[in-house]
């Protein structure tokens, strides 16, 4: 059970789910918001510091799901500067160019999660959906998966069944596994060198206990990659390493852009240009045309590829749909 300071608050809130819903129903039925920034989930748990990594790895789950269903989302890099900070969702949403803003809060305590989360319309304010999940840490990938659905339902107002089943997919078949990615996945924000050696051993652990856990991989990619291009690791056998490692998480998901842009980066530092441009061929045939994260992949092929003219063109995109 939730202590006396997880529940409080609980009764103002199922105020605001009220309003949300007499304010959704002003809209018309067929009045799609197609872009959405999510921003980092505020901590309010007792020791956030314990569990920030926690906060930041579910608002990372939301965005990708959200992003599976057709609707334009702002990358993590661009709304992780909007964490800690108070700001007006309609402010953020003028300086994204998003249709709406989720944002809320969330707390941990005696392994249980409770998050509040708004979904607020950019232009008139209104509060288009809002609600309180609660739910064992145990669950945590079923938190992940009501929250994105309600708010691609409230986006989109209905799903198709693809759709469903890419909301209702787990990322990962251990809580443990995705715990240990997440916090790996935080220590490499970080951007040291002492956090980036830690982040590998969490990104190792995630993969053991679950082969198939895609961003683990990038994750061990992206530390080799890094210590390679700081001179922190072994030279060549970093890249290696790093290569290895990105190709696994392609293996497991052909779409992953992350791990594309990780090989062409790598294909960049050996000098192979056609490589690079090899990375943005797969992805246009891997990604949809107007995903923020499928442009970026092609731009940066373009550019580090030689063609740096050409690269303008979805740089702009990447700008106009993201930032």
């Amino acid at each position: 059970m939730f202590s006396c300071n997880l529940a409080r608050g609980t009764r103002a809130f199922i105020l605001v789910v009220l309003s949300a819903c007499l304010l959704a129903s002003c809209r018309a039925d067929n009045d799609e918001l197609s872009s959405i920034a999510v921003l980092p989930l505020e901590n309010a748990s007792s020791d956030p510091s314990d569990s920030d990594y926690l906060a930041d790895g579910i608002t990372q789950s939301v965005i990708m799901r959200l992003a599976q269903v057709g609707l334009r989302l702002t990358p993590w890099e661009s709304v992780r500067r909007f964490k800690g900070s108070k700001v007006e969702p309609r402010d953020v949403a003028r300086e994204l160019n998003v249709d709406a803003v989720l944002l809320g809060t969330f707390q941990i305590a005696e392994e249980r999660i409770l998050t509040r989360l708004t979904l607020v319309e950019a232009d008139s304010g209104i509060i288009v959906w809002a609600e309180e999940f609660e739910e064992s840490y145990q669950d945590l990938f079923r938190m992940q998966r009501r929250i994105a659905e309600g708010a691609a339902t409230s986006l989109k107002r209905s799903l198709s069944g693809e759709e469903e089943k890419a909301l209702a997919t787990p990322e990962s078949t251990s809580v443990e596994a995705y715990d240990l990615y997440m916090q790996g996945s935080y220590l490499l924000h970080q951007e040291g060198r002492e956090s980036t050696a830690v982040s590998l051993d969490y990104f190792t652990r995630a993969v053991e206990l679950d082969p198939e856990l895609v961003e683990a991989h990038v994750g061990i990619g992206a530390v080799y990659g890094t210590r390679y291009h700081f001179g922190w690791g072994s030279g060549p056998s970093s890249l290696e390493r790093a290569a290895s490692s990105y190709r696994r998480a392609l293996a497991l998901d052909p779409g992953s852009m992350s791990a594309r842009r990780g090989l062409l980066l790598l294909s960049f530092f050996k000098g192979e240009s056609e490589a690079v441009l090899e990375q943005g061929r797969l992805a246009a045939q891997s990604g949809r045309a107007d995903d923020v994260e499928t442009l970026l992949t092609r731009a940066q092929s373009l550019h580090y590829g030689g063609f740096t003219e050409l690269s303008l063109e979805p740089y702009r995109r990447v700008i106009q749909n993201s930032d």
